[in-house]
């Protein structure tokens, strides 16, 4: 994940929406299944890597990879801010959104949106940003 980057795209399959909406529930999350869109600061900077998993094709992907950097941020705005479904942090103007491709669900989000760089300070800074918190949404065993 780059460091110094707006967009915060997980590496990360989650394999069931219902562990993720109990995990929401224990963290006083508000889990929005269906929400097609996510809030995000809403504008591309081009600062950080385009996720691969936004495409359905690695054709696409790589067409919008080798844009322009004017032409890619055109036509990232368009695609952000697009999900399956989301979650709603309690004093966050942020969310995180859930894109599903091929059965699975990816967490993505805009660290720069008010209250989502709290998600940072969860784990271990060592291990990066995303590490503690999405990774709790994967792990049923957890939940109980």
């Amino acid at each position: 994940m780059c460091a110094n980057c707006h967009l915060v795209a997980v590496e990360l399959e989650i394999n069931d929406p219902e562990a993720v909406q109990k995990a929401c529930e224990r963290l006083g999350w508000k889990f929005c299944h269906g929400k097609t869109t996510y809030a995000w600061v809403g504008k591309w900077y081009d600062d950080s890597p385009v996720p691969r998993y936004l495409f359905a094709s690695d054709s696409e992907y790589r067409r919008v990879c080798n844009m322009t950097r004017h032409d890619r941020t055109q036509y990232m705005q368009g695609v952000l801010g697009n999900c399956n479904h989301a979650i709603q942090i309690p004093g966050a103007k942020g969310e995180i959104g859930l894109i599903e491709r091929d059965g699975r669900l990816y967490p993505i989000w805009d660290y720069y949106s008010q209250g989502m760089n709290h998600l940072q300070q969860q784990g271990n800074p060592e291990e990066g940003r995303q590490r503690r918190r999405p990774r709790e949404l994967v792990h049923p065993h957890q939940l109980r």
